[in-house]
Order: structure tokens, then sequence, then C-alpha cells
């Protein structure tokens, strides 16, 4: 392995690597400057930054061309830049820091991630006992093991050997609440191809999307399926992915609106595997992750909630989302008004004080729907 900041990448070390790997960053610079596009990758990714860090290299030999190849080929994103491993955000700090602090609206000098905090589980009640607003509720986590690169640099062993560590460590997941634990591991390189594009189906896996065929850099089709999984109990209520963007993703979800006992199962789960692996994290950024969306807790959590008088007052639901720091997804306001709220901070704060929040802002929507006029009375 080289030292960071030598011009060693994985393609290989010699003089004709090195100028095409010039050659396409000037051209990535060039392409992004005539763009209409309106990503931070464009926004900070200046010429002086070109001439910073051209020629820098991590030791897993991961190029600031590997690193912005996604958002030149996708101009249409909001960040454009992808970590392939976890020097990324040291060596190329010049570009990665300002996207971080922009995206995320906080100075990462002083920033204390506070990650890895869930607070008195206790606290969280259902927010919709009766049922009659919240459809479903999650909380999902996402986690690199440490000494391996990620997404974009990992190579068909490292897939294998993270696989076996994983499922080996979900074995051995201790039996508690009743079982809700327990479930089985499908690895996807010994189901058959009709398996494979089930789980795709079911949206277990992106492998079918827009950014996994424009762009190798982001890391999903390598070797695709050769280290890939999907774990989940016979209820579905808790899953976990293995080798989708990051190495795993540990889910807990169930209808109604009861994150306490979602957070039961997925604190249990994520207590285990701490205690049992290593992950990739930095005193500076918390949870280090593919896409620098999802550093810090490196959590999102959502609510799904059927509103369909707020639906149609948008204005007003966006304005209780962001007092609470919430971002909506509409699923289908125009008829049941069904939307997805997730949060939109991960950085500043602990798990349990974002989640509070989200709790506190869920029932302030639930309570405003209840008061809201009723849809027939506003189409008339």
């Amino acid at each position: 392995m080289s030292e960071p900041g030598q011009m060693v990448s994985h393609w290989g070390s010699s003089d004709r690597v090195r100028d095409h790997v010039m050659a396409c960053l000037e051209s990535a610079f060039i392409r992004l400057a005539g763009s209409d596009s309106t990503s931070l990758l464009k926004r900070f990714f200046t010429r002086e930054v070109l001439e910073e860090l051209k020629m820098k290299t991590t030791s897993y030999g991961a190029t600031l061309l590997d690193c912005i190849d996604t958002g030149v080929d996708n101009l249409d994103l909001e960040i454009g830049v992808y970590a392939l491993d976890a020097e990324c955000y040291s060596v190329f700090a010049d570009l990665f820091v300002p996207i971080i602090e922009q995206y995320h609206q906080i100075e990462t000098t002083t920033m204390q991630p506070g990650v890895d905090n869930w607070g008195p589980i206790t606290d969280f009640k259902d927010v919709d006992p009766q049922g009659e607003y919240v459809v479903s509720t999650g909380v999902k986590c996402y986690r690199n093991l440490k000494g391996y690169p990620f997404s974009g640099l990992m190579s068909k062993p490292d897939y294998d050997e993270i696989e076996t560590k994983l499922s080996e460590a979900l074995r051995l997941l201790p039996l508690q609440f009743e079982g809700q634990l327990q479930g089985t591991y499908h690895s996807l390189s010994g189901v058959p191809a009709n398996v494979q594009t089930e789980f795709i189906a079911e949206n277990y896996f992106k492998n079918g999307k827009r950014l996994v065929g424009a762009a190798a850099v982001a890391g999903r089709r390598r070797f695709w399926p050769a280290g890939r999984g999907v774990f989940y109990n016979q209820e579905k209520t808790f899953m976990l992915y293995v080798g989708e963007d990051d190495h795993v993703t540990i889910m807990s979800m169930q209808q109604g609106g009861n994150m306490g006992e979602v957070l039961k199962r997925l604190t249990l789960a994520l207590q285990h595997f701490h205690h049992t692996m290593e992950f990739s994290t930095d005193e500076r950024f918390g949870f280090l992750t593919h896409c620098p969306s999802n550093l810090g807790q490196a959590m999102q959590a959502y609510f799904e909630i059927r509103v369909p008088k707020l639906a149609t007052d948008m204005p007003k639901l966006q304005e209780i989302a962001a007092k609470y720091d919430m971002k909506i997804k509409v699923e289908d306001p125009n008829m049941e008004g069904v939307i997805e709220l997730h949060n939109s901070k991960g950085f500043g704060r602990t798990e349990y004080q974002s989640l509070k929040m989200m709790s506190l802002g869920i029932t302030e929507i639930i309570e405003a729907e209840k008061s809201a006029p009723n849809v027939d009375v506003l189409q008339q």
C-alpha cells in the first residue's frame, strides 16, 4: 500500500497513467465549468483546487478523478462527489470540506458529531397510537468496515471478505426480543438470477437505477453480485443489506408510529456489530460513508404518514417540516395524501436529538391535519 499523496492509482503506476488522469481531470474541469450544473462539485471545484489536488492519491489508490467522475457524468446531482475510501476526506479535504459544510450547513472545524448516542429508548412513544395517520416508521444506518476501501475501489476479495465477516456476525446476532432479530441471510452469489431480480424489484438493491449504469466509480456494479446479500427476519421488520452503496446498511422498520419498538431492534443489532467489528469513523466527520450526504450519524429515519388535507397545502406542510429539520418526499398527495418525512440533519447533534425532534414534528403535523379544513371544503 502506498503512502497518501503519492501518484499511484488503482489503474497502476506509470507516467502514461498519470498523464491520462491529468488529461481527464482537465477535461472534467472544462466540462463542469461550461455546464449549467448547480451541483456543489461545480461550485467548489475551482482551478485552484484542481491544481492543489490533481497529483494526490490515497494509500488505496483513489485519485481526485475517481471522486468526481460520477458528478461529471451526471450534472444534475446535488453534491457530485463520492469518497472511495476513508482517506479521501483528508487527502482531498480542499474539495470535500467546503462541500460538506455547505450541504450540512455547519462548520466542521468545531463540529461535535455526537454519533452512536441513541439516548433512553423508553422516551420514544407511539406518535399515533390509534393508527389513523402514520403508515410506517423506520431507521437505517450506514457503516463501512475499517481497513477496506469503499465502493468503487473494492476488489472481489474485498467484497467476499466483508460479506463473510458480516454474515458470520449475523449468525451470532443475539436472539432477543422474542426472536425479532432472528432471520436468514441470502447471498446474491448463491441465488438464481430470478431471485436477484426479485430483490432488485423490491428495492433491496439499486443495481438497476440510473447512477449504477452511468458511472462505475459509484461502485455498485463492480463484480456484481459478488459480496452482496440481504438479511431479513420473518416479519421483515429488521433488514440488513451487504455491499450496496456502503459496506452494510442496517435497517429496522414497522407499520405504525412506534419509534421505540423500531429502535429496540436497531440498537441491539448496532451494539452487537460495533462489538464484533470496527467501522470507519472520524472525530471531525463521524461515521465515514461513500456519499458525503450521510456523514455524521450516518442515519436516515423516516415516518410515512397519511395527511390528505395538509397534502393540499404543501407550503404549510413544508413550514412545519422545516421547523423540525425534516424533508418531505411526496408519495401520492393527490389521492390518499401519503408522504414520507426524513431527518435532514446528521451533523452537530446526537441520534437521540434528531429522532426526538422528528417525533415532535410528526406530532405537530398530525395535530395540524386534525384541525385543517376538510379537503372537500377547500375544493368548493
